[in-house]
């Protein structure tokens, strides 16, 4: 409960930062809409593709699907790091949105949460300084990446997620398969015994109330990168 009250803390501190940011803003991509926050200086930038059917119907005034999953949600936090994110919809060509960050001059880091991570394999060969897999379907993922060489990779996952797609028992033989290539947090939260482990909100797969510790999780990695 202490470590629950924490992360929410965390990202509500983290989401009042944001004052120093620019206002969000709604950017036409080819196959879609994208959502745009982006601090006053930027250092890095992460493209965000949430999981389920990626559908997050973002029009003129914002996104209106998906607003409680947590990739949707958080999209404000970053630029409290300096990190400009862009959420996608889910037909936004990935090349197309890491073009567009470039304008910024720093390194652009994919994101893909769950389903979501299938997506942002659509960037690889527009070299990405990184990937941050999260609660992520690491066998298919690893497939498409064949080898084990490439941009670094961020793992972001939660023993007791036990979605069958995402099961975090796989994590360890994907790190063994891209050693130093591959780096690993684990974040708590959620509850084991959640009926449905890979759609209900409160599973561990989610992990509830530490998406604060994501979020820092992610803009650190970010800020690594060159």
């Amino acid at each position: 409960m202490r470590m629950l009250i924490l992360g929410s803390v965390l990202l509500m501190a983290l989401q009042a930062l944001v004052m120093t940011a620019r206002a969000e803003e709604v950017i036409s991509l080819p196959g879609g809409n994208a959502v745009l926050n982006a601090p006053k200086s930027v250092v890095a930038s992460v493209i965000l593709v949430p999981g389920g059917d990626r559908q997050v119907a973002i029009d003129s005034s914002g996104p209106h699907k998906m607003l409680g999953h947590p990739t949707v949600f958080t999209r404000h936090a970053y630029a409290a790091f300096g990190v400009a994110s862009l959420l996608v919809d889910a037909d936004v060509s990935v090349p197309a949105a890491m073009e567009y960050l470039r304008r910024f001059g720093k390194p652009v880091v994919l994101v893909g949460m769950s389903n979501g991570s299938l997506k942002i394999m659509e960037g690889l060969g527009s070299g990405p300084a990184g990937i941050v897999l999260w609660s992520a379907r690491l066998r298919d993922v690893q497939g498409q990446l064949g080898g084990s060489s490439g941009p670094p990779i961020l793992v972001i996952a939660n023993h007791n997620d036990h979605c069958k797609a995402t099961d975090a028992d796989y994590v360890d033989a994907f790190k063994s398969w891209g050693g130093n290539r591959v780096r690993v947090v684990w974040v708590g939260g959620g509850d084991p015994s959640a009926d449905d482990l890979c759609r209900n909100r409160a599973a561990p797969h989610y992990m509830v109330g530490h998406e604060g510790q994501v979020v820092s999780a992610i803009a650190s990695f970010a800020k690594s990168l060159r």
